[in-house]
């Protein structure tokens, strides 16, 4: 009976946690995702800011980190390091819609 038990938990747990084709970083899935926004004809001032924002803030706060080893607890290190670089709030708000976005994609 407990052997059958365990064998019926790790079946659940394999299908709670889906296989991961590849570890991206923020970086690399970031890239992925404005060839995506530019295939589906994003403007190209839009690309550009959110090209920008990977750049400068996102690629080099996350460097190297793949996408699930990041964490709540990270993201808010990343939003109490910008505000004490004093970036105004809502810039630091739409960079963590375009890090969801990245997320959601990849």
């Amino acid at each position: 009976m407990r052997s059958t038990r365990r064998r019926s938990d790790a079946i659940d747990e394999a299908r709670a946690t889906p296989p991961v084709a590849e570890r991206l970083t923020v970086a690399e899935a970031g890239t992925r995702y404005l060839a995506h926004l530019d295939a589906l004809g994003r403007r190209r001032s839009t690309l550009a800011d959110y090209e920008s924002t990977l750049r400068v803030h996102l690629a080099p706060f996350f460097s190297g980190r793949t996408l699930d080893s990041i964490d709540p607890l990270l993201v808010e290190r990343f939003v109490a390091a910008k505000l004490a670089e004093g970036k105004a709030p809502k810039s630091v708000v739409n960079w963590l819609g375009f890090l969801g976005s990245i997320f959601r994609f990849a």
